[in-house]
């Protein structure tokens, strides 16, 4: 837009548009620190690294808990190779594999925090996550309980809410029944031991994870009994909204 007289022989500043008053750099580094985690460091890529992975000029760094093959363009944004097509894009441009990314970002979220993969995980892109069941269960790093069992979701808008699990005929998602049936497969199928399922039929033997996904990669893990990110004992639920969701499960 085009100046504006201000009446005594000058001009006032436009402000139909916004420019910042930061160097160039230290805009996209704040535009980076709302994409990552508040303890990650970004760590920019030189032009010969750059070209040795074969990135496209826009892709600049990654962060240091980012898995393997997540990279960042300039504004903190996830760049990630479409399995189909070989394009570098955003994790929306994923299509079907959106799902996958998530839970990729997710289980490596639990193995940097010290957490043992026990059953399901080993996501990479392009695998399938449309099959029924618990998405991962893995040792907790730090007991009790001795347990996490976790069901990923990502979303790109609005997060994934304790009222959005859906109520097949075995129950509701992540509900006791629902976690029972899944139990007896995994052990019925010789995917988890004798031992681990023992304590799994034990409502103190493990905490039921909502792992929550964004757009950019961020996860969030919330304990389903408490309501609370595992990491930072953030009140993310009320407890009048995991009742609800308990009482929907006890419906039938």
């Amino acid at each position: 837009g085009k100046p504006q007289d201000n009446g005594i022989g000058g001009y006032a500043p436009d402000t139909n548009r916004e420019i910042p008053d930061a160097p160039a750099e230290e805009v996209l580094e704040q535009q980076r620190k709302a994409t990552a985690d508040a303890n990650s460091e970004f760590s920019q890529l030189t032009d010969a690294e750059r070209q040795k992975l074969s990135l496209p000029q826009g892709v600049k760094g990654r962060y240091d808990n980012d898995p393997p093959g997540v990279y960042r363009w300039g504004d903190g944004r996830a760049a990630i190779q479409h399995p189909d097509t070989g394009k570098w894009t955003v994790p929306e441009g994923l299509g079907t594999h959106k799902g996958s990314f998530g839970q990729m970002m997710g289980e490596h979220d639990l193995a940097r925090a010290g957490h043992a993969r026990v059953a399901g995980g080993k996501t990479q892109l392009g695998n399938s996550t449309n099959a029924p069941g618990i998405d991962s269960i893995w040792k907790n790093a730090n007991p009790p309980p001795d347990y996490l069992v976790v069901e990923s979701k990502y979303r790109s808008g609005t997060p994934f809410h304790v009222d959005d699990f859906p109520k097949p005929s075995s129950g509701v998602q992540m509900g006791n029944e629902w976690l029972e049936k899944h139990f007896d497969h995994l052990v019925d199928n010789d995917l988890i031991d004798d031992d681990v399922y023992d304590k799994l039929t034990h409502p103190a033997g493990f905490s039921p994870i909502l792992q929550r996904i964004d757009a950019n990669g961020k996860v969030q893990n919330i304990d389903l009994n408490s309501g609370r990110d595992i990491k930072t004992g953030q009140q993310v639920f009320t407890p009048q909204e995991i009742l609800k969701w308990r009482e929907r499960d006890d419906e039938g």
